[in-house]
C-alpha cells in the first residue's frame, strides 16, 4: 500500500512540475520501438503536452514522454499545438506555414492571395484592403450601373495594371473598365449621354455632331433616314400639319399632302395642269431624305414585294387635286368652264 502511494506520489510530483514547465518542441527524425499510446483528441493530449514534446515529420504526430511511455497526438503536419489550433481554417498545415511567411494574419484573406496568383502577401494584403477581395454574384464580373463588367482572371493581372495606373481600389478600377467599354472619356460626360438616353459613346457623339439632343429623337431620326435634326424637325413639322388636315377635314393623308402644296402655291390664277406643275415643283424642291420620309409615312406601297413606296408627284392625280380645290374654299376658287383656279 505504502508503495502505491509513493508510485502515485512520485507521478503526481513528475506531472505537476512538468505543468508548469515551458513546453519546448523538438524536431525528430523518426521513432521506433517505443511504447506508445495516441490520443483521438487533443484535450487529452494537452493533459501530458508540457515540457519537452517531441515533434516528428515523417508521422506527423507530436510525442510526450512520461514514465517510459509515449503519449502521442497526429498534428497533421503541424509543428505545436497552438499552430494546430491557429491553423484550424486552412486546408493544411503547409497552407497555414505559407501563411505565417507571408505574414498573412487569415485563412480567407490567405487564399485570396493563393488563388489568384499575388506575387507576395503584402500585395494581396493592400489589394484586399483597397476592395480586391469583393465577393460577385457571378466570379470575376463585378456589377456597375446595372451591367456587369468582365474583371479577367486572376484578379491579380487587373491589379497590378491597375497600380501602374494609379489606381488602388477596385471601385475605381471597375468604373475605368466600365467607361472603356462604352469609350467615355470621364463619367461626367457619361452621366450627361445617359441623362439624353445614350449608353455609348460613339452614339452620343454622332447624334450630338448633327443636333440631336436625345437618343429617342436620334434613333426616330435613323429609322427614317434623316442625317441631321434639321431634316427631321422639318419631317415633323409636315407630319403634324398633315395629321391636322386629316382631323380638320377627313383628308386621307395623300390628300392632306397634296393640300399643303396647294397652300404653298403663291396668289394668282392657274389652270389645273398649271397648279399641278406647281406643286410637283415644290415637291422636286424638297430634301430629298425628308421627301422619302413623308412618302413612307403616307405608306402606300406600290409594289408589296419591293416595299417601295408610292412618289409624292403620283399623289397629283387631276381628280384629287380637283377634288380638294373644290371642297376647299378657302384655298381658293375654281371655274371649272375656264379652268381657272384663283388662288387666295
Amino acid at each position: 500500500m505504502k508503495r502505491v502511494a509513493l508510485g502515485l506520489a512520485m507521478f503526481c510530483l513528475i506531472f505537476c512540475t512538468r505543468a508548469f514547465a515551458e513546453i519546448k518542441y523538438i524536431e525528430i527524425k523518426d521513432v521506433s520501438n517505443v511504447s506508445e499510446i495516441e490520443f483521438s483528441n487533443l484535450s487529452d493530449f494537452e493533459k501530458f503536452a508540457v515540457g519537452d514534446i517531441f515533434f516528428c515529420k515523417k508521422t506527423s504526430k507530436s510525442y510526450v514522454l512520461v514514465g517510459g511511455t509515449y503519449y502521442s497526438y497526429n498534428l497533421q503536419g503541424y509543428k505545436t499545438v497552438a499552430d494546430f489550433k491557429a491553423g484550424s481554417n486552412y486546408k493544411n498545415a503547409i497552407d497555414y506555414y505559407e501563411s505565417v511567411e507571408q505574414k498573412i494574419p487569415d485563412a480567407e484573406r490567405f487564399y485570396f492571395y493563393k488563388s489568384n496568383h499575388f506575387a507576395n502577401g503584402a500585395d494581396a494584403l493592400d489589394a484586399w484592403a483597397n476592395g480586391w477581395g469583393e465577393k460577385f454574384e457571378r466570379a470575376n464580373y463585378a456589377r456597375f450601373e446595372d451591367e456587369e463588367i468582365y474583371l479577367g482572371s486572376p484578379i491579380s493581372n487587373l491589379y497590378y495594371s491597375a497600380k501602374q495606373y494609379g489606381i488602388n481600389t477596385l471601385s475605381e478600377c471597375v468604373e475605368l473598365l466600365f467607361l472603356q467599354k462604352h469609350e467615355f472619356e470621364s463619367m461626367e460626360i457619361y452621366r450627361i449621354a445617359k441623362s439624353k438616353g445614350f449608353k455609348e459613346n460613339s452614339d452620343y457623339q454622332s447624334a450630338i455632331a448633327k443636333g440631336f439632343e436625345t437618343k429617342e429623337v436620334w434613333d426616330a431620326a435613323r429609322k427614317l433616314n434623316l442625317a441631321n435634326a434639321s431634316e427631321y424637325q422639318n419631317y415633323i413639322a409636315f407630319v403634324a400639319e398633315i395629321g391636322n388636315k386629316i382631323d380638320e377635314k377627313d383628308f386621307t393623308k395623300e390628300a392632306a399632302v397634296v393640300y399643303h402644296y396647294i397652300a404653298k402655291v403663291s396668289k394668282d390664277n392657274y389652270s389645273l395642269e398649271k397648279l399641278i406643275e406647281n406643286c410637283n415643283s415644290q415637291m422636286k424642291n424638297e430634301n430629298a431624305n425628308v421627301k422619302l420620309a413623308i412618302e413612307k409615312y403616307v405608306e402606300k406601297k406600290v409594289d408589296y414585294y419591293k416595299n417601295s413606296f408610292e412618289k409624292m408627284e403620283n399623289y397629283l392625280s387631276n381628280s384629287l387635286v380637283l377634288r380638294i380645290i373644290e371642297n376647299s374654299k378657302e384655298l381658293g376658287k375654281y371655274n371649272e368652264k375656264n379652268d381657272v383656279f384663283n388662288k387666295k
